[in-house]
């Protein structure tokens, strides 16, 4: 008796269990892929959103820190965007009031992802010296799912509020 237990446990396990811990497995992830690509498409929607909305914020603590204006700039067809600063002093009469890009890697145009779409008011907004916000509002939506990202609420705050199109 003693044998035999110990040859069972030596054989290790069967190749039916070994096929029914495999299907076990696929089964579970044919369940939640799905949903794992739902969230996925989701989090990469609330990134762009928080991501255009961190630039903004940046943007406006430029301003107050360079005592400058700066813009943000959306191409026509709001497929890229951008920080741009206004000139220095003198030089911004000179220049006919308009703006520069930022040199570095803030002066970057950023893309908005194929699969999402980008809708505003206005192809740009302008963060001044003193803290106030152009008042502003851009959608960024993927199938149902959008973000609202708007300078209308509390003055010179920048928010982030999600929301369905479907409602």
């Amino acid at each position: 008796m003693i044998q035999e237990a110990e040859r069972r446990l030596k054989e290790g396990f069967t190749l039916i269990e070994i096929l029914i811990v495999v299907v076990l497995l696929a089964v579970i992830a044919a369940v939640s892929l799905p949903h794992f690509s739902v969230s996925l498409a989701r989090l990469q929607l609330r990134n762009t959103a928080y991501k255009l909305a961190y630039l903004m914020r940046y943007a406006q603590s430029a301003a107050i820190t360079r005592g400058i204006e700066m813009r943000l700039s959306f191409d026509s067809q709001f497929q890229t965007y951008g920080i741009e600063q206004s000139f220095p002093d003198d030089s911004w009469e000179e220049n006919g009031g308009q703006f520069q890009a930022l040199e570095g890697p803030w002066g970057r145009r950023d893309e908005v992802p194929d699969d999402m779409q980008l809708t505003a008011g206005k192809e740009s907004v302008v963060f001044y010296p003193d803290g106030q916000i152009e008042k502003f509002q851009a959608n960024i939506c993927r199938e149902t799912d959008c973000f609202l990202i708007t300078t209308e609420g509390v003055r010179g705050l920048v928010e982030v509020l999600p929301f369905s199109s479907d409602s």
